[in-house]
């Protein structure tokens, strides 16, 4: 695991349902190609809001220089230094978390709790399937701290992990969970 720290930040990510009714709106009145342009911005924050909901932390998007999840955590990967230096996971824990090959985001620490996008959390879902034989998504869910995870668990029990991870692996320093 490289031991590379770069800079992090916080975009402002929220997405409200007026946004979406006026992205649907402008949708709606556009002709021929800016009709499927409107819709794509539509969709872009359509998922985000639903990701947030569901309290998943994911690289959704990059830009000039920069990884952003959709918790507000931006990433800045030009060697500037804006915002605070970032703190990745411990090479134990990264090492714990090897098979779920998780993204440059989610090595990092300070994300937001979601969806509130308040506070920092150390307990992440990363990772998510559709389960057709019970008709919900199943969650992957990993704990910064102590690298314990859980694999494919129905929400009540990755709300649980999380819960349970915030809550017993916060440092005694830490005062922002």
């Amino acid at each position: 695991m490289s031991s590379e720290n770069l800079f992090i930040g916080y975009d402002d990510v929220t997405v409200t349902q007026e946004q979406l009714i006026d992205l649907k709106a402008q949708q709606d009145a556009a002709e021929g190609m800016q009709k499927y342009y409107k819709f794509k911005a539509w969709l872009h924050y359509a998922n985000l809001l639903r990701w947030q909901e569901q309290g998943h932390h994911y690289h959704y998007l990059s830009g000039p220089f920069s990884l952003h999840c959709t918790c507000g955590l931006t990433i800045f990967t030009d060697g500037r230094q804006y915002g605070v230096r970032g703190e990745r996971i411990s090479d134990d824990v990264a090492e714990k978390l090897e098979q779920l090959n998780l993204s440059k985001v989610q090595i990092y620490r300070g994300h937001r709790d979601l969806p509130e996008m308040a506070g920092e959390t150390i307990a992440i879902s990363v990772d998510y399937l559709w389960d057709d034989d019970s008709d919900e998504f199943l969650w992957t869910v990993i704990c910064q701290e102590c690298g314990d995870h859980v694999s494919e668990v129905h929400g009540a029990a990755a709300g649980a992990f999380e819960y349970l991870h915030n809550e017993s692996c916060k440092k005694p320093n830490d005062k922002s969970l």
